[in-house]
């Protein structure tokens, strides 16, 4: 944009980038647009994870044709998704690689061929290529800003890991001033923020916009390990007792590792302990895999849904982790402590991004690192030390009773890691013992997030309470680790409208739950919605679709089963008014048995079923009840009950239902519905 043209309003930010990315940027992600193309200064955007950080790097460059924008990543794979994106939108962009960084791609650069340039700090700081760049004056003119995505990893990975990182102020002696940077990232507590803004040598008046990166919808939950570390037993409760190949699993999962020996291990162990089928849905994913491998396999885990076929978990490196965005995962785990509460936090934001689900965020920690622990070792080590005092007094005095000096301990890679921990991570491991007892508490006072006064406009930026806080403050999160008897729950996520065509009673359902809707939201606001939502803040569209579809199978057997299969969080209070809704249209069926006890004729045994009693019945025995081991009533056994429901679906003649239930537990969910 020419220095003398007038800036866009919000409005025409707002529009214009609707119009090319088909998204409406929230208030903040306007504000943070806007002060990149003023271009004041550099600009710092703190926001939580999946709130839409990637697309105000890109708006900017709709209001400037001619512009030149270098964009510095952490990882291979975030370069390809950002330049395949940019591509797809027209704006000319390339990933330099090592496998691609060549003469001939520079002379392209060179020629203004791209408008932005994806890249790592290696290639950046050490390619010949962009030395020649520097010099070359047009392009110099044209290079509007440097973005630097994940900047959290200037402080963190600047030292010994990646030391370009460290290195980058240098481009502040190489580019002209007019040059803009801009960085954003989700984890940018106080101390983090400074140790960046003198490394990447920001400017004194640097323009810091800021949200509250607290993922409302993401449950905290530290559990200490149970079992040996090598062992990996504590990752057992992923796979409820009862569990087959071919059954849906509760959650789709990643679990994060502090190395890619870990990952692979842990893989290993659950392939032999659930079976090794199981290597084609949970599989190991790092930085030491192919390109074509990885992209197969994440678009194979965006898609599944948990059933026969697809990825159904990964056990990942930040290498491969920290570049998903995948909305469905409901179930994050980080495998041992890491080494700050920034890594963590990046972590765990890869849960959830679909606003209407929630998940499930866990830390399996070392024992060694909580406060019960420590004291109880230092009691023992204590204890030790008064019952052999002699010993120890000898081994520390010498020969003429001076205290011999020290030598340089060496430091074992446990003690290395319980050295380097941040005071932020333990007290987010040890938030019982703290004032607030409150695992969220530790990181919103952290990362400053109760001092933020920020602008909302819809309803993906506006605050929300969350509905499950931390293990502290909601104890029953815990109850996933007590590994339940497996529970079928009726998938059909994938798209129920083609399994079935909806009929009258379906449509009906529908028209009355949009209008209970509507008078629960004039109840709840009126004319007083600050935010110009409508209903669907009550019950979003897509839960309400769904509850329809679930009643058409006869799932919704209580109100329970309501919240359990939609995962509705907001106003899981009014449950039970809805529930009524869809009894009153389609009510839960009926146990296709009732075994009530038989009337004992004269002349009869208390269990016998003839006129004469048996042999045994006459030597005091009594026959069995017969208990049906697939639902659990009497009078009947599996066999029998699952011919039954056979029966009864034929009856529907609906193949198209037919088809889609295959498997014995889905058959058995749908005649004796999942009870908690």
């Amino acid at each position: 944009m020419d220095s003398t043209a007038s800036f866009p309003t919000y409005t025409e930010i707002r529009d214009v980038t609707h119009t090319a990315f088909g998204i409406k940027p929230c208030i903040s992600q306007i504000q943070a647009a806007a002060a990149q193309i003023e271009k004041k200064s550099d600009v710092i955007y703190i926001s939580g994870t999946g709130s839409g950080k990637t697309l105000t790097f890109w708006m900017p460059m709709l209001f400037e044709t001619d512009s030149i924008t270098i964009h510095v990543t952490s990882l291979n794979i975030l370069g390809d998704q950002t330049a395949e994106k940019l591509n797809e939108l027209n704006i000319p962009a390339i990933n330099l690689t090592a496998s691609n960084a060549s003469p001939a791609n520079f002379a392209k650069i060179k020629a203004g061929k791209y408008r932005l340039i994806v890249v790592s700090p290696e290639i950046l700081a050490k390619n010949k290529g962009f030395e020649e760049l520097w010099k070359h004056t047009t392009f110099k003119q044209r290079l509007r800003r440097i973005n630097f995505d994940e900047d959290h990893c200037i402080s963190q990975w600047g030292g010994s890991f990646r030391p370009d990182y460290g290195s980058l102020y240098s481009l502040r002696f190489v580019v002209p001033k007019s040059v803009q940077f801009y960085v954003a990232s989700a984890t940018l507590p106080d101390e983090v923020l400074k140790d960046v803004w003198n490394k990447l040598h920001l400017k004194y008046d640097t323009q810091i916009i800021r949200r509250t990166n607290d993922r409302w919808n993401c449950s905290l939950v530290v559990r200490p390990m149970q079992h040996a570390i090598r062992s990996f037993h504590d990752l057992d409760f992923l796979f409820p007792n009862g569990w087959t190949p071919g059954q849906l699993l509760p959650h789709k999962f990643l679990i994060f590792f502090n190395s890619r020996k870990e990952a692979e291990a842990a893989a290993e162990y659950l392939w032999k302990k659930f079976g090794l089928d199981l290597r084609k849905h949970v599989l190991w994913f790092h930085s030491v895999i192919t390109e074509g491998y990885r992209s197969e396999k994440i678009k194979s885990f965006a898609k599944s849904q948990g059933g026969e076929d697809g990825v159904w978990g990964l056990m990942c490196t930040d290498a491969a982790g920290m570049g998903l965005d995948i909305k469905d995962i409901t179930l994050v785990v980080q495998w041992r402590v890491p080494m700050s509460l920034c890594t963590l936090m990046q972590r765990f934001g890869r849960g959830a991004r679909d606003l209407a689900l929630t998940a499930l965020c866990i830390l399996l920690a070392e024992p060694s690192v909580f406060t019960s622990f420590k004291e109880k070792s230092a009691e023992r080590k204590l204890a030790t030390e008064v019952k052999n005092g002699t010993k120890l007094r000898i081994k520390e005095k010498g020969i003429n009773g001076s205290v011999q000096a020290s030598r340089p301990k060496f430091i074992r890679p446990k003690e290395r890691e319980k050295q380097e921990m941040e005071l932020a991570m333990d007290n987010f491991v040890n938030a019982d013992g703290l004032t607030w007892n409150c695992r969220r508490r530790v990181c919103d006072i952290y990362f400053g997030n109760d001092k933020v006064g920020e602008a909302f406009c819809c309803a993906r930026c506006y605050p929300r309470t969350p509905p499950r806080c931390c293990d502290l403050c909601n104890p029953e999160l815990t109850s996933i680790f007590d590994i339940p008897t497996f529970l079928m729950t009726l998938d059909l996520a994938s798209g129920p409208a083609d399994a079935y065509e909806r009929g009258e009673v379906n449509w009906k359902l529908h028209s009355e739950l949009r209008k209970w809707r509507s008078r629960t939201y004039e109840e709840f606001w009126g004319y007083d919605d600050p935010l110009g939502l409508g209903d669907p803040i009550i019950l979003p569209d897509e839960i309400l679709e769904r509850i329809v579809d679930l009643a058409h199978y006869k799932v919704l057997n209580n109100v329970s089963d309501v919240l359990d299969q939609t995962r509705w969080v907001d106003y899981d209070e009014l449950a039970g008014k809805m529930f009524a809704i869809v009894l009153k249209w389609n009510p839960p069926r009926q146990a296709l048995f009732t075994s009530m006890p038989r009337v004992a004729r004269d002349g009869e045994g208390e269990g016998g079923m003839g006129i004469v009693p048996t042999i045994m019945e006459k030597r005091g025995y009594v026959r069995k009840t017969v208990k049906c081991s697939a639902c659990g009533g009497a009078g009947h056994n599996s066999e029998s009950h699952l011919q039954v429901t056979a029966l009864w679906l034929i009856s529907f003649q609906d193949e198209r239902v037919l088809k889609r239930i295959r498997r014995i537990s889905l058959l058995r969910a749908l005649a004796f519905p999942v009870q908690r």
